[in-house]
């Protein structure tokens, strides 16, 4: 099979800044409606402490590598690739995939009894279409190889 990219979700990336908006907000809040400062400067301070870091981490992880037009999930007949994570799968190695509401993620159960999740909501594209593709990418390297231990099962997200 050719190989298959998908890109990264252009609203997750740029979400922190929605966050970054919201502590802003919230200090503005802080002087109209706090009154007394030994609680609200620290309260203030850690959370805008949590929110730069989580930015920081959003924008690294996430926000950068989509304003390069890097991948993130590369598929072909061996292997996939998901780039955030820098973790490669051999087709071979896995068997099952399902897919889980809560968070939107398809989980990779490996043959050595370990799960490699693929958060979906970063990724750029219809959940069902991305799950089906894994899927029959999966399905086509089990056919190659003789696999017969295939238990996945195609589950379309939203029609559960």
């Amino acid at each position: 099979m050719k190989q298959k990219q998908f890109f990264y979700s252009k609203w997750y990336a740029w979400c922190p800044f929605i966050y970054f908006a919201f502590l802003a907000w919230l200090q503005s809040l802080n002087k109209h409606f706090w009154t007394t400062k030994r609680f609200s400067e620290p309260f203030i301070i850690i959370c805008f402490a949590v929110v730069l870091c989580i930015l920081i981490y959003t924008v690294v992880r996430y926000t950068i590598p989509m304003l390069r037009g890097k991948t993130f999930l590369e598929l072909d007949s061996e292997k996939i690739f998901m780039r955030p994570k820098n973790k490669l799968v051999y087709w071979t190695d896995v068997e099952k995939i399902t897919f889980s509401d809560f968070p939107e993620s398809i989980i990779l159960k490996l043959y050595n009894q370990k799960k490699v999740r693929i958060n979906v909501r970063h990724v750029k594209g219809d959940n069902g279409f991305i799950y089906n593709t894994i899927f029959s990418y999966h399905k086509e390297a089990a056919k190659r190889t003789g696999d017969k231990g295939d238990k996945s099962t195609v589950v379309i997200p939203g029609d559960c």
